[in-house]
């Protein structure tokens, strides 16, 4: 089964796989594709021509994934104010991470349903990913992010993010027993033991004694 069959088969559990769809930002990974008979829409910052050009030297991103899309927002937009229709399923696969205010970003999306409907978000589970060693958000910033809210991402987030970001075996993304080939070279030293549990935090060992904060396994 794929990635995007096994997303699928979580989504309607709860959702009718017959009823209109708005997937948010799905780029060249949608989900629910109009090409695979589902009603849905697609709404993005970039129309389809945009978004080709914005991938086109990722060489594993074909132009064909991408579809056209039915709602471009301008600048600052909100989704409710420019998209008119209202929808049985809003998806959002990756993207509440990116949102510079949780609770206005969930807010949005609850606009945007009929009454009765369901809002799906896919968010990636930082234990294994490039965020492994990010501290989570507070309830205090969620909060104060949404009484002050900002157009754009602050120079604190942007650089907490820079200096924690990891790879493991040379990727961003891997599954809890991902032993992907060993780099030539590295930032970050090898150590070759077993990474920590993924409750561990960023100063717990693996199994050779290294700290966490080394590429391990």
């Amino acid at each position: 089964m794929s990635r995007v069959d096994v997303r699928r088969q979580h989504l309607f559990a709860t959702a009718d796989p017959s009823g209109s769809a708005l997937e948010i930002g799905p780029a060249h990974n949608g989900i629910l594709r109009k090409r695979d008979g589902y009603d849905s829409r697609t709404v993005d910052y970039l129309d389809r021509a945009g978004l080709i050009e914005k991938y086109k030297a990722h060489e594993n991103y074909s132009p064909d994934d991408i579809e056209d899309v039915d709602y471009v927002l301008p600048p600052g937009a909100k989704m409710a104010d420019v998209i008119d229709d209202r929808f049985d399923l809003v998806l959002a696969s990756h993207v509440i991470e990116h949102t510079t205010s949780l609770i206005d970003f969930l807010n949005e999306c609850t606009r945007l349903l009929r009454p009765g409907g369901v809002l799906a978000l896919v968010v990636p589970d930082h234990r294994y990913c490039f965020d492994r060693f990010r501290e989570r958000s507070s309830l205090g910033s969620v909060v104060d992010a949404a009484l002050h809210p900002r157009a754009v991402h602050t120079v604190g987030t942007l650089t907490e993010f820079s200096i924690n970001a990891v790879k493991h075996r040379g990727t961003t993304s891997w599954a809890p027993r991902h032993r992907g080939p060993t780099p030539s070279r590295t930032r970050r030293r090898t150590c070759g033991g077993t990474p920590p549990a993924p409750s561990a935090t960023a100063t717990s060992t693996c199994t050779t004694g290294c700290s966490a904060r080394t590429t391990c396994g």
